[in-house]
């Protein structure tokens, strides 16, 4: 069908995008705990947004603030967010959203870990200290 070695490259790799994408839809579809289901196709969106070569924070979150709108109190997409503007440089808005993820699901490591970064990228310092305390006395 190809004769090129281009154009089996590019078979190749529609036919594997096609299973990234059927396997992330099975994933969603199949998820019956809400929260696992959350984290399950936030990590999924995570991995095609930041590991998949596709690091294209801005579209991130722009689909990030439309499933914020559908899902207000999903605190997985405040996670998203901010780790985009983490990725983006803007440290303020980052922590804006993680200190509302970690008003929804406090104790997530994750929360406290990327939230600690960013302020301490905004020169806050003991900030991030006393956050990484507390969560340290927590476990």
């Amino acid at each position: 069908m190809f004769d090129s070695v281009w154009g089996k490259k590019i078979y190749s790799f529609l036919n594997r995008s096609f299973w990234i994408y059927a396997l992330v839809i099975f994933v969603v579809v199949k998820s019956v705990n809400f929260d696992l289901m959350f984290e399950r196709r936030s990590k999924l969106l995570l991995g095609l947004f930041f590991n998949g070569g596709y690091k294209n924070y801005n579209d991130g979150i722009v689909y990030f603030d439309y499933m914020l709108q559908k899902e207000p109190d999903n605190y997985v997409y405040y996670f998203n967010m901010g780790t985009c503007y983490l990725k983006l440089e803007h440290y303020q808005e980052a922590v804006k959203y993680y200190q509302k993820g970690m008003a929804l699901k406090p104790g997530i490591f994750a929360f406290h870990n990327n939230l600690a970064e960013a302020l301490k990228k905004l020169g806050r310092n003991q900030e991030a200290e006393q956050l990484l305390e507390e969560l340290h006395k927590g476990q």
